[in-house]
């Protein structure tokens, strides 16, 4: 996997990601919680309300599931 322009990504925050966590545990439907995940591509994680765990600088993508899973075909290849 190769080709991405990186430079053009949005970085992401821990403070952005909480707000976009609380969004998806506010979801009242499962289509509504997909609509959030397809926009921002996260999920709620009950680590965000531990002071101390900023969950973007501190999270380790290991690169045999992050392949495995599919992860770069979310990322932008324009």
């Amino acid at each position: 996997y190769s080709g991405y322009d990186r430079d053009t990504w949005e970085h992401r925050t821990a403070v952005n990601y909480k707000i976009q966590a609380q969004q998806y545990m506010k979801a009242r439907t499962k289509s509504a919680q997909q609509e959030v995940v397809s926009e921002y591509g996260i999920r709620f994680s009950i680590l965000t309300h531990l002071p101390y765990f900023d969950i973007v600088r501190m999270h380790v993508v290991d690169p045999m599931h992050n392949l495995l899973l599919g992860t770069p075909k979310h990322m932008d290849t324009k």
